[in-house]
């Protein structure tokens, strides 16, 4: 399987906003406590 590399910015892109969703609720929820 060949992916392209604007495929592949897309899902980097994915990947990082994923990621600092998680990490920023998880932020927020250690905060909480």
């Amino acid at each position: 399987m060949k992916i392209s590399k604007n495929t592949w910015k897309t899902i980097l892109k994915v990947i990082v906003t994923i990621t600092t969703a998680i990490a920023g609720i998880l932020g927020v929820k250690a905060a909480g406590l």
